[in-house]
């Protein structure tokens, strides 16, 4: 049930922000809060699919961490849907170094793997603080990567 109702719902999400036609930094912004859902998911509950009871994005997330402590099959989905995004985030960086628009000096692998830490963080602190709105904590941590990597960049 884990597999087909979360992590194929995170797998469409990654496959559909590939297809996105927003900015390397737009698609950044946009793939956590697709997956996580948007602050409008702190007081109101979300429906996966069209049959299925509504659920807390923020309970959910909590007890998938749960999960992966006690679950073998947890911990091997969630370990499975993060290689995926970091995929996703390294298929990104390439598609901005060869936009012109990312700077090609950095390691590809560190950046990704930085940019998921944050990414990921940043959802830990939604959890545990709701009223620090997500979407606006996404947009100026992504902001200052972007910053950061962005190609006229200054550093």
């Amino acid at each position: 049930m884990i597999k087909k109702y979360i992590f194929n719902y995170f797998s469409s999400i990654l496959e559909q922000i590939r297809d996105f036609e927003g900015t390397p930094e737009e698609k950044f912004k946009t793939v956590i809060l697709n997956i996580v859902g948007d602050d409008s998911t702190i007081n109101e509950t979300t429906q996966l699919v069209e049959s299925a009871e509504k659920i807390d994005y923020r309970v959910l997330h909590l007890l998938l961490f749960e999960g992966v402590q006690k679950y073998d099959i947890i911990a091997e989905h969630y370990t499975e849907f993060y290689y995926n995004l970091l995929d996703f985030n390294k298929e990104v960086l390439n598609e901005g170094i060869s936009q012109g628009v990312i700077r090609d000096d950095i390691d590809i692998t560190e950046l990704a793997l930085l940019i998921q830490t944050v990414m990921v963080g940043t959802v830990l602190m939604w959890i545990g603080i709701p009223e620090m709105p997500l979407e606006e904590r996404m947009d100026f941590n992504m902001h200052n990567i972007w910053n950061f990597i962005e190609k006229n960049s200054s550093s």
